[in-house]
């Protein structure tokens, strides 16, 4: 890998970095949002660094309380581990 770029062609929930310094970039579906930002914001012994993430809007209002009385054990979590949520661009 050039630069320190690595691309794992893993099964995500399965994917245990052995790193304490990792970005994570991904387009990730719908259906399995939830159990990806679980996955990489508390269930590994490393949090990444930083993490770029595509998703639905509806769910990442969902996420970011954007909804009124919408508040869940995923937003409470992204709201206690991540430093900054922010919307990049509309796709």
């Amino acid at each position: 890998a050039k630069a320190g770029i690595y691309i794992h062609n893993i099964d995500v929930l399965k994917f245990n970095p052995n790193l304490e310094n990792y970005l994570v970039v991904a387009n990730i579906p719908y259906y399995i949002t939830s159990p990806i930002l679980n996955h990489f914001l508390y269930s590994l012994p490393h949090r990444p660094k930083e993490m770029i993430i595509l998703m639905q809007k509806d769910v990442a209002d969902k996420i970011t309380k954007k909804q009124k009385n919408k508040t869940s054990v995923l937003s409470l979590i992204v709201d206690f581990m991540c430093e900054e949520i922010r919307e990049i661009t509309k796709v």
